[in-house]
C-alpha cells in the first residue's frame, strides 16, 4: 500500500499566512488495492445488515435442568428414590404383619377370656344350685326340729303336771300303790325324732325310752325329763 506524498511547503508570505490561517483542505481520499476492497464490507452487506431478520427459535440453545446437569446424577437420584421406595414398601410389609399377628392374639386372648368366664360362670351356677339344695333341705330339718322340740316341751309339761298329781296323791291318800304314768306322748315324741331327717342321737332316744318303759313309779329320787335327749342335727 503506498502512502501519499506530503503537500509542499509554501513559502511565508503574508498571503500565505492569511491562507494558513483558514482550515485545512481535507485530504483527498485513500486508494484501496481491489484486493482489500473485496474484504471491506460494500454498503448493501451493510444495509442487510442493518434490516431487521425474523426473529427464529434458537434451537441451540442448552437445556438448563433444576439442580440435575448430568445423565450420572440423574441415574443416582432415581436409584436413591428406588432404594428409598423399596425401604418404605418392607417397613410396610413388616408392620402390616405386625398388626396382623397382633389382631390375631388378640382375637385368641378374647376367645380365651370369653371361654373362661362361661367356665366359670357355669360352675358358679352349679355351686349356687347345690347349695340352693341345701338351704332347703336345712330349712325342712330346721322346721321338723322345731316341731319335734314343741312336741318335747309339750311331754315335759305332762310329766311335770303327773308329778305334781302324784306328789299331791302321796299326801293324802298315804301309803297307796304307785302310779302309773302314761308316756304315750313321750313314746310318740321319740318316734317322731327318730324317723326325722334331724340327726337326733338315736341311742339316747332308745335309753330314755328303756328308762321310761321300766320305770313303773315316780319318786322324788328319780326325775325323769324328757330334756336328757340331747338333740344334734346333721347340717349337710
Amino acid at each position: 500500500m503506498s502512502t501519499p506524498p506530503p503537500p509542499p511547503r509554501r513559502p511565508c508570505t503574508p498571503n500565505a499566512l492569511i491562507v494558513s490561517a483558514s482550515p485545512p483542505p481535507p485530504p483527498p481520499p485513500p486508494k484501496f488495492s481491489p484486493i482489500r476492497a473485496s474484504f471491506l464490507p460494500s454498503p448493501r452487506r451493510i444495509s442487510s445488515l442493518l434490516t431487521p431478520r425474523k426473529s427464529t427459535p434458537n434451537l441451540r440453545a442448552p437445556v438448563v435442568s433444576p439442580g440435575l446437569d448430568t445423565v450420572e446424577d440423574l441415574t443416582a437420584a432415581l436409584a436413591r428414590e428406588q432404594a428409598l421406595r423399596e425401604e418404605a414398601e418392607a417397613r410396610v410389609k413388616r408392620t402390616t404383619a405386625e398388626i396382623e399377628e397382633l389382631s390375631a392374639a388378640l382375637f385368641e386372648q378374647a376367645n380365651e377370656m370369653v371361654a373362661d368366664e362361661r367356665r366359670a360362670r357355669a360352675r358358679l351356677e352349679e355351686r349356687v344350685e347345690v347349695l340352693e339344695t341345701r338351704e332347703s333341705a336345712k330349712r325342712r330339718r330346721l322346721e321338723l326340729l322345731e316341731e319335734t322340740v314343741g312336741r318335747m316341751q309339750k311331754a315335759r309339761e305332762v310329766l311335770e303336771q303327773q308329778r305334781e298329781r302324784e306328789c299331791g296323791g302321796r299326801s293324802s291318800e298315804g301309803a297307796e300303790g304307785p302310779t302309773k304314768v302314761d308316756f304315750a306322748a313321750v313314746g310318740d315324741v321319740s318316734k317322731r325324732v327318730i324317723d326325722s331327717e334331724t340327726g337326733v342321737d338315736e341311742g339316747k332316744v332308745a335309753v330314755v325310752e328303756r328308762r321310761l318303759s321300766g320305770t313303773t313309779a315316780i319318786s322324788k329320787a328319780t326325775t325323769v325329763t324328757v330334756t336328757e335327749v340331747e338333740v344334734t342335727p346333721q347340717v349337710a
